[in-house]
């Protein structure tokens, strides 16, 4: 998997665990939900996001995917996956550039 160590961070948490054991990446959770669930998520992240979002920061948590603690990559990769998802035709307003890693992750389940 060469091609992985070239993507920035955001290609981690948007893909599951490279030894398929964990499904908990964004891609993965994010597209097997009803289209309206995925878009409240997205939604509440972006409030959530107005007061800002670290990266290095651990502890994000979203009342619309409860149980589930979230880093600031991890929080990050929802927020591009589910707009992706949602709505597309806004996505390349988020400001994140993660189309490649995105489309990447994509291709690697056959999405």
């Amino acid at each position: 998997m060469q091609i992985v160590h070239i993507l920035n961070h955001f290609f981690y948490p948007i893909f599951p665990s490279m030894k398929g054991k964990s499904k908990d990446g964004a891609i993965y959770c994010l597209n097997y939900l009803p289209k309206g669930k995925v878009k409240e998520i997205a939604l509440e992240i972006a409030q959530a996001g107005i007061h800002g979002t670290d990266s290095n920061k651990d502890g994000y948590k979203l009342a619309h995917v409860p149980g589930k603690v979230f880093s600031g990559y991890h929080i990050m990769a929802y927020y591009y996956v589910s707009w992706a998802i949602t709505m597309p035709e806004v996505v390349g307003s988020l400001g994140l550039e993660f189309d490649r890693e995105y489309k990447i992750a994509k291709g690697m389940i056959n999405l």
